[in-house]
């Protein structure tokens, strides 16, 4: 079944919880603000809060301007999607983007302190994207929308890069509701939804191990705490299960059946480990028959079409618009 609980609860529960993980934790959350890992992925703020500095994707280059797209790339990212609003039409289905915040956005005070009013922000690449994408798109950013609710709940996990179930749930309703707009969804459907209590891996605060520690199975065991976490509903009936054959995160996918969902409708998400393993997915399948998900930066407009499917949503972290999908 599940555990049930408002969102009220929900929230409270996240609190206490980070409470004890600081207890649990406390060499790693009682680091100094400003330290970063060798590596250079991660930083410590405030408050026991761990942020991604650079990575991959070099995420607060791009956040204080220092690495913007050229007006090529604008270029490029605007064809793509016309490109793709002309396909929905013509295939037929409801297509919305969503970037998800990265934390930095959601809480600077805890990045920076007290001077984060100093910093910044508008440079940064999802600026760009929104301000030249949103005549051509439905583009759904919801930063103010977490950062009103940020005295109330925890929103992301403190030493993790994701979202925790309150953020998922106020930023995921968001969505459901633009896509489903007759149900006027509110967070009072929580009661609707079943929780879980679980272990999660934080991957932030691993980046700090001693070198010998920062093997692949060390880098996400070493550092673990309780969570709620939303449970999936129904039964997953396909699940090409990539993650664990091979390791490799692109080109997963699974498709969820609730057969006692809000709708009988069904929607397909394309996305990344927000939507994979963050409860993204296991929320939309609370509200639709059936939830395709992939991880994949390009949308699969046959498989779209062969399945009738109505309801399309492209999502993304905000720290992957660097690089342009190809369709």
């Amino acid at each position: 079944m599940g555990i049930k609980m408002n969102f009220s609860q929900l929230a409270q529960i996240e609190r206490e919880l980070v409470d004890r993980s600081f207890v649990l934790h406390r060499d790693i959350y009682s680091m100094l603000p400003g330290e970063t890992s060798e590596n250079e992925v991660a930083i410590s703020g405030f408050g026991g809060y761990f942020f991604l500095k650079l990575g991959s994707n070099a995420w607060e280059k791009q956040l204080t301007g220092e690495m913007v797209l050229t007006d090529e790339a604008i270029h490029r990212w605007i064809q793509l999607i016309v490109e793709r609003m002309n396909k929905s039409k013509e295939i037929g289905f409801n297509l919305i983007h969503m970037i998800i915040p990265e934390k930095q956005i959601i809480f600077p005070q805890f990045r920076w302190g007290v001077y984060h009013s100093d910093i910044n922000l508008d440079r940064r690449i999802s600026k760009q994207l929104v301000n030249a994408l949103s005549p051509y798109a439905r583009f759904v950013y919801p930063a103010d929308l977490l950062i009103n609710y940020q005295s109330e709940c925890e929103l992301y996990f403190r030493g993790d890069s994701h979202w925790c179930a309150t953020g998922c749930i106020i930023a995921g309703l968001d969505i459901i509701n633009r896509l489903l707009p007759d149900k006027a969804i509110s967070l009072d459907s929580v009661n609707y939804i079943n929780f879980e209590r679980n272990v999660w891996a934080v991957d932030l605060p691993s980046n700090f191990l001693p070198k010998e520690k920062m093997t692949l199975v060390g880098l996400y065991t070493a550092i673990c705490h309780e969570a709620i976490l939303i449970k999936r509903p129904g039964k997953t009936i396909y699940d090409n299960k990539l993650d664990r054959i091979t390791g490799q995160h692109l080109g997963n996918r699974y498709v969820i059946l609730n057969e006692n969902s809000m709708t009988d409708e069904e929607v397909a998400i394309f996305g990344d480990s927000y939507a994979f393993a963050c409860g993204f997915s296991d929320l939309f399948a609370y509200f639709f028959r059936k939830t395709h998900f992939f991880w994949e930066k390009n949308i699969d407009f046959n498989y779209i079409n062969d399945n009738r499917i109505k309801h399309v949503v492209w999502e993304s972290c905000e720290r992957f618009l660097v690089s342009i999908p190809t369709l």
